[in-house]
Order: structure tokens, then C-alpha cells, then sequence
């Protein structure tokens, strides 16, 4: 097993691992439409209950629950060589959850609003070929612009006290790991700053910044990210942001990667930790699924 897991380490690239997690974040985000967000509502007396567009509601049902199933079904094309057929499911999804989100405001949802956003342009950065690094740069002005307003909306009394972090803690507290992150809790004031210290500099330093600084400070997010993922929260926005990041300093910071096989190798074993959490919770989702739908 572990002459295995050396052997794939060793021949998996960082770009290939990159697109693998796109792929699963993709899929995830087809999976969670269909079951925790339950767009369609089947069985409701209405159709939207607050769609943010008066229009929405002359559409059929059958329109939007076709969405759904050809969102699911669409993930199939990721098995493709070609990236110009690896791409339509990306075009697909972004627009269904740009659809799905303007059909309720009420569930307005960070994971819809980034997604229905960098879906499509990684969609782009997949059928580009001479345009790549602008559409790099159209998913870096993007992941900059919201981290940035995310760290700005933190900053005030009610999260630097750290008391909605201590929150989010708790809701691991069904699953086994819970008695390392409870072991955090207590820190729960020193990790809110952090957080907000983190997002509005980390735009900064990836715009302003080159080589040595900027691919080890965006090191400093990725357990942020995979904290936040392990209390089950903002499953496809705490994944996308990995994503992103991975893609841009992939691309941006191709050279300082090839001369330091150290930050390289480790930035394959963060990508790969993201895919790993992504199987496992796809596993979990899918078993949770099939449960309610038949239960024993």
C-alpha cells in the first residue's frame, strides 16, 4: 500500500492533481444541489419561494429539475481527453448555480456565488490555449476581490471575539476527530484574527508579490481552508479557494516550482490532501443519499 501511494505520488503532476480537485469540487457541487440544498423542492405547493428575478417563476418545474440531473450527469465528460469536452460540465454547473441562486434569495449562499463565478473560467482555462495566463489572472481578481471582502466583513466585534469560530468547532462534534479540533477552542480568539488577518493580506500578497513570498505566505491558507472543510462548512467555497490558489501559483510561479522540488513535492501533498478529503466526503455523501432514499 504504501509502495503504491509512493509510486502515484511520484508519477501524478502538480497540474494534473490541480484539475483532479476542480473535477471533485465540480461533482460535490452537482451532488449538494440535488441533495442539502434541495433546489426543486419536490412536493411543495410552490414553486420559488423568493426568486430574486419576478421571471423565474414562469419557468416549469421540470426545467429546473432537469438542471439538477444534467448537472449530476454532466460530470461524465470530466473522463474525457479532450479539455474541450472536460469543460462543458464547468460551463453547465456555473450557470445552474447561477440559476439555483437566483431562484432564492432567502439561501443566498457563498458556495453558489463563487462557483456559478470560477466554474465557467476554469472552464475557460481548459479550452484556452495562447489565453491561459489572462484567464489565470480573471480567477485571480476573482479569489482576491471576495477574499478580500470576506476579511473585511470579519472585521468586527461579534467574530473577533472569536465566539462564531468556537461555533463552527462545535459542529464537528458528531464526527470522530472532534477532540482535536475541541482542543482549539481555546484559541478560538487568536484563530478568528488570524483568519480575518489572513484574507485581507493574502490578496495583496499574491498581486503585489513574486516568487519566495508569495508561494509560501499562500501556504499559510490551506489549513485555514481544510479546518473550516472538516466542520462541515462551505464545502465547494473552502475547496474552490485551494483550488484557485493551487492553479495560480501553478501557472504564475511555474519557474520558482521547477527549481525547488521541496515547495513543489509539497505543494503536491497539499493538493492531494484536498483531493483525499473531497473522495471521503463524496463517499460520505453519497452513502447519507442512499440511505434516506431506500433505508433498512
Amino acid at each position: 500500500m504504501l509502495k503504491y501511494s509512493r509510486n502515484f505520488f511520484n508519477q501524478i503532476s502538480l497540474k494534473a492533481s490541480i484539475h483532479l480537485l476542480w473535477s471533485l469540487s465540480l461533482f460535490i457541487s452537482a451532488l449538494k444541489n440535488a441533495y442539502y440544498w434541495q433546489f426543486g423542492r419536490l412536493g411543495s405547493d410552490t414553486l420559488y419561494q423568493f426568486p430574486l428575478i419576478d421571471v423565474i417563476n414562469y419557468i416549469p418545474q421540470l426545467v429546473f429539475l432537469s438542471f439538477l440531473t444534467v448537472g449530476i450527469l454532466s460530470t461524465v465528460f470530466l473522463f474525457s481527453n479532450n479539455n474541450r469536452v472536460k469543460s462543458i460540465p464547468f460551463f453547465m454547473n456555473g450557470f445552474f448555480n447561477l440559476f439555483f441562486q437566483l431562484s432564492d434569495y432567502l439561501a443566498l449562499h457563498h458556495d453558489m456565488l463563487l462557483s456559478c463565478i470560477l466554474f465557467p473560467l476554469y472552464g475557460l482555462y481548459l479550452i484556452s490555449d495562447s489565453n491561459k495566463y489572462r484567464v489565470v489572472n480573471a480567477i485571480t481578481a476573482v479569489v482576491c476581490a471576495t477574499y478580500l471582502a470576506s476579511g473585511i466583513v470579519k472585521a468586527n466585534g461579534d467574530f473577533l471575539s472569536g465566539e462564531i469560530v468556537s461555533r463552527l468547532i462545535d459542529r464537528s462534534e458528531s464526527y470522530n476527530y472532534f477532540f482535536v479540533l475541541q482542543q482549539f477552542k481555546r484559541f478560538s480568539f487568536i484563530l478568528a484574527w488570524f483568519a480575518m488577518l489572513i484574507e485581507i493580506t493574502e490578496p495583496f500578497i499574491i498581486i503585489f508579490t513574486t516568487g519566495f513570498v508569495k508561494v509560501v505566505t499562500i501556504i499559510f491558507t490551506f489549513p485555514f481552508h481544510l479546518t473550516i472543510l472538516l466542520t462541515k462548512t462551505g464545502t465547494v467555497y473552502n475547496l474552490l479557494y485551494p483550488a484557485s490558489f493551487l492553479l495560480i501559483i501553478s501557472e504564475m510561479e511555474d519557474k520558482f516550482l521547477e527549481n525547488n522540488s521541496m515547495i513543489y513535492k509539497l505543494y503536491k501533498i497539499i493538493s492531494l490532501t484536498f483531493i483525499l478529503f473531497s473522495c471521503i466526503y463524496i463517499f460520505i455523501l453519497l452513502v447519507v443519499s442512499i440511505k434516506e432514499v431506500n433505508p433498512l
